[in-house]
């Protein structure tokens, strides 16, 4: 298996009828206004993996890391079965403690295997 996208947004959302989801304010960036040491915040993390088997069951672990030091920003767990050729999972992180500038990236194992997350990060910057 390996990641098709992740993105970070407000809100997601899905239709009841069509079951289809929507993505809310989509950003790549947080910002931290200026005189301010840290924000909290919630996440919500929608990442599409790709080249799974219908039916196969899967156990996802995400975690957040900063670029420099890999400390951990967050982490959450996802288990259940593939219902196609490509799995969607929602991560719904609370009140976040945000407090170090720089680039974070999303650290991935399926069934305890580590994927390739590619080029996929978000920024934390200071407001100027």
């Amino acid at each position: 298996m390996k990641a098709a996208y992740f993105l970070l947004c407000e809100k997601a959302i899905q239709d009841k009828n069509s079951n289809k989801n929507s993505f809310i304010d989509v950003y790549d960036k947080i910002i931290i206004l200026k005189g301010v040491e840290q924000a909290y915040r919630d996440l919500v993390v929608v990442a599409k993996l790709i080249e799974s088997q219908k039916g196969e069951f899967v156990n996802v672990k995400i975690r957040i890391l900063h670029e420099e030091d890999s400390a951990e920003l967050c982490k959450g767990e996802l288990e259940g079965p593939s219902s196609g050729e490509s799995v969607n999972l929602i991560f719904h992180f609370h009140t976040i403690k945000i407090d170090k500038v720089g680039k974070y990236f999303f650290d991935v194992e399926v069934n305890d295997s580590r994927i390739d997350t590619g080029n996929f990060f978000f920024q934390v910057l200071k407001e100027e």
